[in-house]
């Protein structure tokens, strides 16, 4: 008695079973790097607005510490008075009015320093 392989039963692997499962597995792969790309842009998008709002936050800390009188005069004009410098120094400032229109481009310290890795922001005072 001979035993002979019995061929009815084998299958193997064909061509197009193996295209679609690479198609398949190439669409998976293409599909989680997009999301994850997403996710790391969504991630510094919300660091973004986290420092921004810090920033902000810092400011308006420093203003609200200020009175809304001028101590020296009782001129009511809004800005800083006449002998008032408007420079990078907020330490000069002496009440409110003197933050309005305040800018500074990058954001610096109440001293006038320039905040370090902060190029490309921006504080502003309206």
């Amino acid at each position: 008695m001979t035993l002979r392989p019995n061929r009815c039963g084998a299958r193997a692997l064909s061509l197009v079973e193996t295209v679609m499962s690479v198609v398949i597995v190439g669409g998976m792969l293409a599909a989680a790097l997009n999301a994850a790309g997403a996710a790391r842009v969504g991630a510094h998008k919300s660091g973004d607005r986290a420092k921004g709002a810090l920033l902000a936050q810092d400011l308006m800390s420093e203003i609200l510490t200020q009175p809304y009188h001028d101590p020296d005069t009782e001129s009511a004009n809004l800005g800083s008075d006449a002998g008032e410098p408007m420079t990078g120094n907020r330490a000069l400032f002496d009440d409110v009015d003197d933050y309005n229109t305040w800018d500074a481009t990058p954001p610096q310290m109440q001293d006038g320093t320039v905040m370090s890795d902060l190029t490309g922001w921006r504080r502003r005072v309206t």
